[in-house]
């Protein structure tokens, strides 16, 4: 087991060494801090520093790109990799074995890309988990929001559904529920695009270590990503009952049509520690979900006992 204080030691050491330019030592340093701890991005980010103070920048660039393969929202190691003249987002093709670096540690880190696109599986499962706990949080400020719509129209529910059940009027009853649906995108938009956001990771993929990142650069999203990826992610799946999702399975990156629209790749990544902002807004999802969702259990159970108790019993 790793000892915590003798790697905060060896780390302080490293620094020492560093700071009075003796980087062939703060080297040996760092490279026994990141074998006893292998996913210690800050270990790898200053590797590389000692790397590239000793005129080794394939050595910097292999420290680097191990140390986004821990934490791609590392920024400073995306700047290093940067100024060293590396693009810092994912290759569209691993590079050829005859252009790897020639020095061991080089070698062994560059034939892995920094960034790994996740699996299907595990997205299919994060967009379960968010869909339920997103639906169930906002779920009481969308029925407050076609309370209000519907008491704005002035429309007779009643008299529309005796209308509908006789085949007439079947129009406005397709507008109802598209207006019903788009209230309900409305609600859920800015609580989805905060977390795309803040941090790239929505409930459901933080808890299974997955990461919305940009594809050009692997960085923060900008706010009209996050929208324009919410909004295609919605409507497609409401068009095609989520059919368009397929295309993942057939693109580099396993890339969706929302990726596409907003120019996106969902990778793995290890969740960060969330801000004040998403544990404050995850409690709250969570204290207004659980109500939410007993209330629908309910409702369900007792509709299908309703259901139920007006067949007569086997004889």
């Amino acid at each position: 087991m790793t000892n915590r204080e003798e790697v905060r030691g060896l780390l302080q050491s490293a620094l020492d060494k560093a700071r009075d330019r003796d980087y062939g030592p703060a080297r040996e340093s760092l490279e026994e801090i990141v074998r006893q701890v292998p996913d210690f991005a800050d270990g790898y980010y200053y590797l590389g520093l000692a790397c590239s103070r000793l005129g080794d920048p394939a050595g910097a660039r292999a420290a680097w790109e191990r140390c986004l393969a821990i934490d791609p929202f590392h920024d400073r190691a995306l700047q290093s990799l940067r100024e060293l003249g590396v693009p810092p987002g994912p290759p569209e093709e691993p590079p050829p074995a005859a252009q790897a670096p020639a020095e061991e540690f080089a070698a062994e880190s560059y034939s892995q890309p920094y960034l790994e696109p996740a699996g299907l599986g595990g997205r299919f499962l994060a967009w379960i988990l968010d869909s339920v706990l997103l639906f169930a949080s906002t779920y009481p400020f969308a029925q407050i929001a076609v309370g209000v719509a519907l008491a704005v129209s002035s429309l007779d529910l009643e008299s529309l559904g005796e209308r509908i059940l006789e085949g007439e009027r079947l129009g406005e009853l397709f507008a109802l529920l598209a207006v019903v649906t788009i209230i309900g995108w409305a609600v859920q938009m800015p609580v989805y695009c905060f977390f795309l956001y803040t941090s790239g990771q929505t409930p459901g993929k933080r808890l299974l270590g997955l990461r919305v990142v940009r594809r050009d650069g692997g960085s923060e999203l900008g706010v009209g990503q996050c929208l324009s990826r919410f909004a295609v992610l919605k409507v497609t799946g409401a068009l095609c009952s989520g059919l368009l999702y397929s295309v993942a399975l057939f693109t580099p990156w396993n890339r969706a049509i929302h990726d596409y629209a907003a120019g996106t790749i969902v990778v793995r990544s290890k969740a960060a520690p969330p801000t004040y902002g998403e544990r404050v807004l995850i409690v709250l999802m969570i204290c207004i979900a659980l109500p939410v969702a007993v209330y629908l259990l309910w409702g369900f159970l007792h509709f299908v006992s309703t259901i139920a108790s007006g067949f007569p019993p086997n004889a």
